[in-house]
């Protein structure tokens, strides 16, 4: 039987592929449903499964010892894990966690619970509900050995053993730095993806966000359907109540449409008037305050000072960027404060445990003022 694959644009206003996909993972059937408009009721057959595939930039992963079953005690210990990787409190996000395979690592997802649920609205839009929802990178094909690369949606999509991500395409050099790789032909990225979303290694919809089926409302009874109706008749004032009500619920569902349309363009936690964060994000970025200025300082501090590897990076506009940076002696990462501090980059350095082949040292760097 075949599967629905839904690959969802950065960009909430572009238009959402639709894949049905045999059991053999190849693609039968292709459609693009513009925003606002249904998926056709008989896309894709009687389809069992529907898989979301997500913009992964905005999602991090991680492989880790965790050998617990028990789901409650694995999260807890998730968070603890990731307490000291990530640059915002691990409470605050949501984690999904792969299988126990033994002698394995564990693989952990994480992301915003703000920006899942954006992505969910935006499907729910579409008249489907799914089962699954997986990162772009994770329905890349598992390499044997190196990375697996393909260039999609104008960002680079990695995979490898341990080692998946999305990002633009400096960064992603960065990140994978000598490890040898595999490219996918750009003509088969799409299918590749499509073959590769049910099969993908973890499903985000895990805890809070478990997809719940069943357990509708019971219909109203016969005596109580008369009773609604009689009021109807007797009372022209219950039809006009009616219509205004579906006038405001049709209100709500354009301002909401209207903010779906620009969260992806807001920071993270932004509320209030959509227009005014829009505005304001404008104006930030056009600042040198600017997140895209700020990691290119340190891709050229990077650059300029032999011996330094980067790491793990997590940035935002609001609150300066946070890195994990190889070095091997103390006055590296003095050329690297200084090359920052020289683009007006406040820099401090707090040391880590070191790896196999560094010491290694979290880098907060704060915007130019």
């Amino acid at each position: 039987m075949n599967t629905r694959v839904l690959l969802l644009p950065p960009d909430a206003a572009d238009p959402v592929r639709c894949l049905a996909v045999d059991g053999e993972g190849r693609v039968v059937e292709a459609l693009e449903v513009p925003v606002g408009e249904p998926v056709p009721a008989g896309f894709a057959g009687a389809a069992p499964r529907t898989v979301l595939v997500v913009p992964g930039e905005e999602i991090g992963t991680w492989h880790t010892e965790l050998p617990t079953r028990d789901a409650a005690q694995a999260l807890a210990a998730a968070r603890l894990a990731l307490a000291d990787r990530v640059a915002e409190p691990a409470d605050a996000l949501h984690i999904a966690i792969g299988p126990l395979q033994p002698g394995q690592p564990r693989l952990l997802c994480w992301v915003k619970p703000a920006r899942l649920r954006q992505w969910l609205e935006r499907v729910q839009a579409l008249g489907v509900q799914v089962d699954s929802v997986v990162p772009d990178y994770l329905a890349l094909p598992a390499p044997a050995d190196g990375m697996i690369l393909a260039i999609y949606q104008g960002r680079w999509l990695a995979r490898g053993q341990t080692l998946a991500f999305s990002a633009e395409p400096d960064l992603a050099r960065q990140v994978i730095g000598e490890r040898p790789v595999q490219w996918l032909a750009q003509d088969q990225v799409e299918s590749c993806l499509a073959a590769g979303a049910g099969q993908a290694p973890i499903n985000l919809l895990q805890y809070q966000f478990q997809p719940r089926r069943g357990g509708r409302a019971q219909a109203p009874s016969w005596r109580r359907l008369a009773l609604l109706a009689g009021l109807v008749l007797v009372s022209p004032v219950l039809l006009l109540l009616v219509d205004a009500a579906r006038y405001r619920l049709v209100a709500r569902s354009l301002e909401a449409r209207a903010a779906a349309l620009a969260a992806p363009h807001l920071r993270a936690g932004a509320s209030g008037d959509p227009a005014a964060g829009l505005a304001a994000e404008l104006a930030l970025r056009k600042g040198p305050a600017s997140a895209a200025a700020l990691r290119q300082a340190l891709f050229d501090a990077l650059a300029a000072t032999p011996g330094t590897r980067l790491e793990s990076l997590d940035s935002s506009v609001a609150a300066g960027l946070q890195a994990t940076i190889v070095h091997r002696t103390p006055e590296q990462l003095e050329q690297l404060r200084a090359a920052l501090l020289a683009h007006g980059h406040a820099t401090t350095f707090a040391p880590l445990e070191p790896g196999g082949d560094g010491q290694r040292s979290r880098l907060q760097a704060e915007p130019a003022r």
